[in-house]
């Protein structure tokens, strides 16, 4: 069932995107972590008990969470003037979730090589799109005031 959009102030949609940031840290520390456990498995130095299967099983029960993370965030109902703003801010999500998605279908490649390569660069584009929210959210404090 589908959630109903969510209209909000200029002050509660400000204070809604610092939440969505407190959680997308947790995200982006959780396939952060992911990337390093999955180097180590891959050059023989992983816990006993670590192995990409397992890691891969545990990265796509995240990757539901993510989703439902961003389907709130595409329920919200911008104020006018954040508009042009919450396109970007999706469209920067959006980008985030393609790698992280991408990272997860890595881990189940054959080859070492091919799985550390594209784990890079989906690592790679999720700290662009990082550092691209990170500025968008920077700017809210020029259009808030």
């Amino acid at each position: 069932m589908l959630q109903p959009t969510i209209q909000l102030s200029a002050q509660a949609y400000v204070i809604q995107w610092n939440r969505f940031l407190e959680r997308f840290i947790v995200f982006e520390t959780v396939f952060s972590e992911y990337a390093q456990t999955s180097k180590n498995i891959m050059r023989g130095k992983g816990l006993v008990d670590e192995n990409l299967q397992l890691l891969n099983h545990y990265s796509r029960q995240n990757l539901t969470v993510l989703d439902q993370f961003v389907d709130q965030i595409a329920r919200i109902q911008p104020p006018t003037e954040f508009v042009v703003l919450h396109e970007q801010l999706q469209m920067v999500i959006k980008h985030y979730v393609t790698a992280a998605k991408d990272f997860v279908n890595a881990m189940r490649l054959t080859e070492e090589s091919e799985v550390e390569q594209q784990l890079n660069q989906c690592r790679t584009i999720q700290k662009q799109q990082r550092l691209k929210l990170n500025q968008l959210l920077n700017s809210i404090g020029a259009l808030n005031s």
